[in-house]
């Protein structure tokens, strides 16, 4: 299944954008010491099922909207269920709420 992800990286950070799965690409990208962070932009499955195993195996802190971190933990919200994907329930580090301001690296 596609789906977009983005990676971005500064001088000291390095963030994943709605990570679908860990693919090769990403596990290179993340394979730095760079303090590491996930986004994610809404709770659908496409969008969220790689954040925890990003966590799990780098410390990544998992970033998303408060409105959409039902998503994380309940399969109904992230559509995963009806998609036929397995969902592990997780929660995010970190809740965004409208008007916040993020800063990442220098």
């Amino acid at each position: 299944m596609g789906a977009n992800c983005y990676l971005v990286e500064t001088d000291d950070v390095a963030i994943v954008i709605d990570p679908f799965d860990i693919n090769e690409k990403i596990d290179l990208f993340l394979k730095t010491d760079k303090p590491k962070y996930v986004f994610l932009t809404h709770c659908h499955f496409d969008h969220i099922l790689g954040a925890n195993r990003i966590r799990e195996t780098y410390g990544a802190k998992i970033a998303i909207g408060k409105h959409d971190a039902v998503g994380l933990y309940d399969t109904y919200f992230s559509l995963s269920e009806m998609a036929g994907f397995s969902q592990e329930p997780f929660y995010a580090d970190i809740l965004f709420d409208g008007g916040d301001v993020f800063e990442v690296g220098n």
